[in-house]
């Protein structure tokens, strides 16, 4: 009897993690095609950050802000349009309000 009661503890523990370990595992691929992506694209990233700022370590810090954008608003992408088109939009939106920022605190 208390084998059977294992075993039934055992089964219900694995059906309530299966939905946590199928999240995690699309976490996983979903982080993994945004890193492919930044990978393949980060001149476009990179070249938006140097039209709007000189100075290399600004530019550096566009860059990651740009990514932290790209990273948050990545679920949200429906692909209507190119990935491309939609990155260089988050990237331009993103500088234009960081620099928005920096003019209201001035």
């Amino acid at each position: 009897m208390n084998s059977e009661k294992n075993w039934y503890l055992s089964v219900i523990i694995q059906l309530f993690l299966l939905p946590i370990r199928k999240n995690a595992l699309e976490v996983n691929k979903k982080r993994q095609e945004f890193l492919e992506l930044i990978s393949k694209h980060q001149h476009l990233i990179r070249k938006v950050a140097a039209i709007y700022y000189r100075k290399p370590e600004d530019q550096e810090d566009a860059f990651q802000e740009i990514l932290l954008s790209l990273w948050k608003a990545y679920p949200t992408f429906e692909g209507r349009s190119k990935i491309t088109t939609w990155m260089y939009k988050v990237a331009l939106n993103t500088v234009l309000g960081g620099l928005k920022k920096a003019s209201n605190k001035v």
